[in-house]
């Protein structure tokens, strides 16, 4: 598994080339290392909204 500072740089790195699913997938591996993390928490929620957001605009998303 990877450390918490890889998975961070990870869903940075997502983040920034427009990969929010993948951002996403390293946040959510990384919420397993922090389970008590609300910022962490907050984060993977607001990604969920955009990403609800881009599906309901392109159905073929």
């Amino acid at each position: 598994m990877k450390s918490v500072g890889e998975l961070e740089q990870e869903a940075l790195q997502r983040l920034q080339g427009g990969d929010l699913e993948g951002a996403r997938a390293a946040l959510l591996q990384l919420s397993k290392l922090r389970p008590q993390d609300t910022r962490l928490a907050a984060r993977i929620l607001v990604l969920d909204q955009h990403l609800a957001k881009r599906r309901a605009s392109d159905p073929m998303a």
